[in-house]
């Protein structure tokens, strides 16, 4: 409902000691709009605060044990990430190295993750929550917890296949390129172990879609999986030994 142009302005107005204060200047095109715009504003800036540890000052003490919450948090993304058929091979030591550097990130219903085309390098795991894939304006998929998506933009650096977005609240773990590095470049090894899970994937992607004999899928699968290999390889600068 917000209009495109004019554009929305955003200005500072006072610093605070202990804030900063803006004004959000944005137009609609029904004035009658206008407190429903305001709340789904409102409610967009809390999350995009949220997924940037963005804290908002409160006139109130609040007091937590954020080690406690912490290692709960930690607790619950080593256990969701090791069940990924992605992560299956990685020894325990590899995926608790994937733990301090794995984001949390809150999206409200109806927020868009990513929109299909975007770049991207990371991989999600939903820890809450229910996801609906999108492809040419068509719902393809929905996800819940315990399943992950974005792999083939992590491992090669491809473009967004789909769009993502929120069905309801939603909240995800996020592992980035930079993340899967370091394993990867220790151990060469797992670059055959992922480069099969993502042709298996596609694989079973592609069955939704068309029919192949069983001839046709052993054939797809030894192509796909050579493909990802070089493909992963150049993307993560590997040398294989």
């Amino acid at each position: 409902e917000v209009l495109k142009n004019p554009k929305p302005e955003v200005r500072v107005l006072q610093m605070g000691d202990f804030s900063i204060n803006y004004e959000l200047r944005v137009w609609v095109s029904t004035y009658e709009k206008k407190k429903i715009v305001e709340t789904e504003l409102l409610k967009k800036i809390w999350y995009a605060f949220g997924r940037n540890d963005i804290k908002i000052p409160m006139p109130a003490r609040e007091i937590f044990n954020v080690e406690e919450q912490c290692r709960d948090i930690n607790k619950e993304k080593e256990e969701l990430i090791k069940k990924t058929d992605l992560f299956k091979e990685f020894t325990e030591k590899e995926i608790k190295s994937l733990i301090p550097i794995t984001k949390t990130k809150i999206y409200g219903i109806n927020e868009i993750v990513f929109s299909e085309g975007d770049a991207g390098d990371s991989f999600f795991v939903i820890y809450s929550g229910r996801i609906e894939i999108v492809m040419n304006n068509e719902k393809i998929a929905e996800l819940k917890r315990g399943d992950f998506f974005g792999e083939m933009s992590l491992l090669t650096g491809e473009p967004r296949m789909a769009s993502v977005k929120a069905f309801i609240d939603t909240i995800v773990f996020e592992i980035n390129k930079d993340a899967l590095r370091p394993i990867l470049e220790k151990s060469p090894q797992m670059l055959e172990s992922i480069s099969m899970k993502l042709a298996e994937r596609k694989i079973k992607n592609e069955m939704k879609l068309t029919k192949h004999s069983k001839v046709k899928i052993s054939e797809l699968k030894s192509s796909f999986k050579d493909h990802f290999e070089q493909r992963i390889s150049k993307f993560f600068n590997l040398i294989k030994k």
